[in-house]
């Protein structure tokens, strides 16, 4: 099926799946035997096919029967190889990549593993788990409640103190920060 599809210019990553619930052919225990594709049909936006097959061999009489399925284009995913808690920092050494029908992704999978390696677990993760972009975050530099210094330099004068951050951040982002003495933000 795969090189008759091939031939058909069929020639993206698919995984087979065969659906032919009454498909019982018989051939002889230790026999040669070749399989032909007589006809294939492929419509790409079911992703169904229907193919007539030719089993034969030496041995016996050739055996011609229909076979039925879907070719479903397939994409690599990262998942996990062990479960991940909230606040690990993700590694490429945290994941492995499958192949999963196209059909069962959608937007919220990530699925280029740079966008995945140096974030921040929000969430536990088990293991064999896709990544999800509301699982991960930036890695947090600043925690909210905590102290941070603040420095304003200009030309004339440097301005140094201390500040309470009010929301979590990350490199480049922007957080607000109480002023304890002045309880200005």
């Amino acid at each position: 099926i795969i090189k008759a599809l091939n031939k058909n210019g069929v020639t993206r990553d698919y995984s087979l799946q065969i659906r032919n619930n009454e498909f019982l052919s018989y051939v002889p225990i230790n026999s040669d035997y070749q399989v032909d594709i007589i006809n294939l049909n492929f419509n790409e936006k079911t992703e169904r096919f229907f193919a007539n097959i030719k089993i034969f061999g030496n041995d016996f009489s050739p055996i011609i029967t229909n076979i039925k399925g879907f070719a479903r284009s397939v994409v690599e995913i990262p998942v996990l190889i062990n479960r991940i808690n909230k606040g690990q920092i993700i590694y490429e050494s945290d994941f492995r990549i499958i192949k999963v029908s196209e059909n069962r992704i959608n937007e919220n999978y990530i699925t280029d593993i740079y966008d995945i390696i140096g974030m921040e677990a929000k969430r536990n993760i088990r293991e064999g788990s896709p990544i999800k972009k509301i699982d991960l975050r930036k890695i947090r530099l600043v925690e909210k409640g905590k102290a941070v210094s603040l420095l304003i330099k200009s030309d004339l004068m440097t301005i140094k103190t201390i500040g309470k951050a009010l929301d979590h951040g990350s490199l480049g982002d922007l957080i607000r920060i109480l002023n304890p003495r002045s309880r200005k933000i």
